[in-house]
């Protein structure tokens, strides 16, 4: 699994979060390939989104850990060869009132 995470100021927001991906990774994953979790702290949350994409079967002996420029968000996405591919994305953030929206 691929974990992005989130850190969200803890002032009660709704959280809407909407993550695309092409079909062709996503296409016959058995088991569970999706997830979200919210960690509370202190002044903030920490907003987890799980995933796997097709051809992740096998992962890297050791942990990954991926970061960019604290704006772009670094998607893993396996691939048939078994090597991973990364994509970087913007993130899209839309604030009404107490709602928040997070594109990816």
């Amino acid at each position: 699994m691929t974990v992005i995470a989130f850190a969200l100021p803890r002032v009660g927001l709704e959280l809407n979060f909407q993550m695309g991906m092409q079909i062709d990774d996503m296409d016959n994953i058995p088991g569970d390939f999706l997830g979200m979790h919210l960690f509370p702290l202190i002044h903030h949350d920490i907003f987890l989104f799980f995933y796997r994409t097709k051809n992740m079967d096998e992962w890297a002996k050791r942990t990954m850990l991926q970061y960019f420029d604290g704006v772009h968000v670094p998607i893993f996405i396996g691939k048939p060869e078994k090597s991973l591919y990364v994509e970087f994305r913007l993130p899209k953030f839309d604030l009404d009132g107490k709602k928040l929206q997070i594109q990816l």
